[in-house]
């Protein structure tokens, strides 16, 4: 059984599955795409792999045996790609270009909370919705998105909570899964707070809803999840002694 972390205040549990039957088409709700992205060449590779929902690779032979079907392209489902890029990286920004980002930089400062509030202030406020992801995600039914967006306007949602598939047993069952806020109206209504293990604080009054359709999954690799586990150590360390 999957272990559930990181709960937050859920207002509704309601499904989207037919709310692209109910709406108008013509959709004026649009969707940004807020991603903080390490300027490294494997980097450039997952990203690529995010927007595009294409997989080329596994890491390790399990991997081979998670459920993929329903992956689709970020990019084909957003209005908007805002990366913003913690070191600079030719191979990331040719990426980035390739789905037409709108490329930041940002130097590094062991703070996630304040790369991904500089990330979110590069999104004009002609984008209703921000919806946030790492590099090493990929996003099952991501033709949900702009649905999930249409409605959350419709009734006044702020936040959207999505199940994150973290992590996966050898015979592809996924045995560590997070809730974890998602979708956010691009109206300041949360601020990101945390150097480590950075989490949203919301500065009003705020209604949260629960989609079930739409799942990140996290597809890392060893020397990621050993390189995070040193940069995480840094930055704990530091927080201590501050």
């Amino acid at each position: 059984m999957a272990r559930i972390y990181g709960l937050r205040i859920i207002l509704r549990d309601t499904q989207f599955q037919n709310a692209s039957n109910m709406l108008n088409v013509n959709s004026k709700i649009k969707v940004a795409l807020a991603m903080i992205v390490k300027g490294e060449d494997r980097e450039a590779d997952l990203l690529d792999r995010c927007l595009s929902g294409k997989i080329k690779d596994y890491a390790y032979p399990a991997q081979k045996e998670i459920d993929i079907n329903n992956i689709d392209s970020l990019y084909d489902n957003v209005d908007g790609i805002f990366i913003t890029l913690t070191q600079k990286n030719d191979k990331c920004e040719e990426v980035a270009n390739k789905y037409g980002a709108n490329i930041s930089h940002y130097e590094w400062n062991n703070s996630f909370a304040d790369a991904r509030n500089f990330n979110f202030s590069q999104v004009p406020q002609e984008y209703d919705y921000i919806l946030w992801v790492d590099a090493d995600d990929i996003v099952r039914n991501a033709y949900l998105i702009r649905d999930m967006a249409e409605e959350s306007a419709k009734e006044a949602i702020d936040l959207v909570v999505l199940n994150y598939l973290y992590g996966f047993d050898t015979d592809g069952n996924c045995d560590v899964k997070h809730l974890k806020t998602r979708l956010v109206k691009n109206d300041g209504c949360v601020d990101w707070v945390g150097e480590l293990h950075e989490d949203f604080s919301p500065t009003r009054q705020i209604i949260t809803h629960l989609n079930k359709e739409i799942e990140i999954v996290h597809l890392t690799d060893p020397k990621r999840i050993e390189v995070a586990s040193l940069r995480n150590q840094v930055i704990a360390e530091e927080a201590v002694r501050s």
